[in-house]
């Protein structure tokens, strides 16, 4: 969350800097392209809890500092958020105290929404400031000169026991995911906390969830006059048979499982009827201490335009028509006056991890008659 918003900040005048975060971005979606949330079965939860950390002068441009913070009920994730602070704080107290503003902002309108549904609710804030927290605990600002008087407002909330704020430690607060860079291992502890773990791949649930009930597989079968791609998973350490021959020439491409959960891929691009592996054929290498599955999916595309897909395969294989593939291929529109040609992008889904670009598919709209 916090990477996305460092580089949605640079959206209006993007720099090489910019450039950079975002290649380092795709490189972690490589390996990790999803969050699970996990919301398991937990009673009747009246406690609404917020988390609220910020980073102090984090920008080293502006000098703004990043606001951060979570709601949960129980442990169901509810929201999260980073921003960038409106103004330069002059202080670390006063940066965690604009923090804790917003995330005390957050669960009332939280509380408010559960209260139209008829639920009635508590709220808790948990920050890691002992100054910020003195701050929401005293009445007036004090001696204190360069806070904005109109963050002080949480003060009256919790003296009329709407809102109560709690101390915790800085290493066990969750909204530090959503201030400032961290390492692997505390991002997964943060993770832990929020009921979420990253995960590789997709997820099986995700192949029915575009709403129509044409996939762009059959809007480009019926475009091109081609059938459908074909997508066949076996295991080639235990089939006798690892170079097993499909019954027509074919192309596409051929993905392999690991043990350490990265699939290794390679495209066949000019016409074969074996199907590969990764010793004999395309040579791929692991590293050291990681060894194959055995696990692997082929997604062909028949040259030919009639295929007996069960035909020559052996019984272990399983074989079914793959909803969508991936690569732009150009298509051409018969019906229309000139024969322009659009470009229906797909991606393949399957139970293996394959590419999960967001797909589009465009239709001409040439031979439009204009109206008065």
């Amino acid at each position: 969350m916090y990477a996305v918003k460092e580089l949605c900040r640079g959206m209006a005048k993007p720099t090489k800097m910019h450039w950079h975060k975002l290649k380092r971005l795709g490189r972690y979606l490589i390996e990790n392209r999803r969050t699970v949330m996990k919301y398991e079965w937990q009673g009747h939860e009246r406690e609404v809890t917020g988390y609220s950390d910020s980073d102090w002068a984090g920008c080293r441009v502006t000098g703004r500092s990043t606001s951060g913070g979570a709601l949960m009920i129980g442990g169901h994730f509810l929201k999260g958020w980073s921003r960038t602070q409106n103004n330069v704080t002059c202080s670390s107290a006063e940066a965690e105290l604009i923090a804790l503003v917003k995330c005390s902002a957050e669960l009332l309108g939280m509380r408010s929404a559960m209260k139209d549904w008829g639920v009635e609710s508590s709220g808790v804030v948990y920050a890691d400031s002992s100054a910020a927290l003195a701050i929401a605990n005293r009445k007036g600002a004090g001696k204190l000169r360069h806070v904005n008087i109109s963050a002080l407002w949480i003060q009256e909330k919790q003296d009329l026991h709407q809102l109560e704020m709690r101390k915790i430690l800085g290493t066990e607060n969750p909204a530090d995911l959503m201030t400032k860079y961290l390492t692997r291992s505390v991002m997964d502890t943060h993770f832990g906390f929020l009921s979420q773990r990253r995960e590789s791949g997709r997820a099986k649930s995700g192949l029915n969830i575009q709403g129509s009930n044409q996939t762009q597989s059959e809007v480009l079968s019926a475009a091109t006059g081609e059938g459908a791609p074909h997508c066949v998973i076996d295991n080639w350490l235990q089939t006798s048979k690892p170079n097993q021959t499909w019954p027509e020439s074919w192309t596409g491409e051929t993905h392999f499982e690991a043990s350490d959960g990265i699939p290794r891929s390679i495209r066949h691009t000019g016409a074969r009827r074996a199907f590969a592996t990764p010793l004999d054929d395309c040579k791929l290498k692991l590293p050291v201490g990681v060894k194959w599955t055995g696990s692997r999916c082929t997604l062909l595309r028949p040259i030919n335009r009639t295929l007996t897909p069960t035909c020559g395969i052996q019984p272990s294989v399983t074989t079914y028509t793959a909803r969508e593939y991936s690569g732009d291929q150009p298509v051409n529109f018969n019906n229309a006056g000139q024969g322009h040609k659009r470009r229906i992008q797909a991606r393949c889904e399957s139970t293996q991890a394959f590419t999960d670009w967001p797909s589009e598919t465009r239709v001409p709209t040439h031979g439009r008659r204009r109206l008065g």
